[in-house]
């Protein structure tokens, strides 16, 4: 299964630098389970804060509800939310930050990324043969009216 990869470059990066960082969209299965967790450790840290406050705030909510298992509920759909958004939020932090989306492809995982972006400069370096095209003179149209041919040519 293959996953779209959007890579990041420095403003001022000319070509494909080694610095260049490399952002999968796909569900984040860390963030569904911890979301503050994952947040954090991509340095969304207001998305982090906001999303510990919300897991802190929802079971005191369904203790405080007639439904017990709503606080169990929100805190799953928040999961779901951070996991689905979460590399959504890193591209946008990095675009803040001065980085620019340079590419976007799709690959199976960080080393093809990486082989094909390193790679797509060297791909087209090569010149190729020029074949010149030899136009053929102009026939008339066959028509709803034409008579059958029999397949020889006179």
């Amino acid at each position: 299964m293959t996953t779209r990869w959007r890579v990041f470059e420095r403003e001022a990066a000319a070509e494909p630098s080694e610095a260049a960082r490399f952002v999968p969209e796909r569900f984040a299965w860390a963030a569904l389970v911890l979301p503050p967790v994952w947040l954090a450790s991509h340095r969304l840290w207001w998305w982090a804060v906001g999303a510990l406050v919300l897991e802190i705030a929802f079971p005191l909510l369904g203790a405080l509800s007639a439904a017990p298992g709503i606080g169990g509920l929100l805190s799953l759909l928040l999961g779901v939310l951070v996991a689905l958004e979460g590399p959504s939020l890193r591209a946008r932090r990095l675009e803040r930050q001065g980085w620019r989306e340079r590419a976007a492809f799709e690959a199976r995982d960080l080393p093809e990324a990486e082989i094909l972006y390193y790679g797509r400069e060297r791909r087209f370096v090569a010149p190729q043969a020029v074949v010149p095209i030899v136009a053929l003179p102009p026939r008339p149209a066959r028509t709803l009216f034409d008579p059958p041919s029999s397949g020889l040519r006179a």
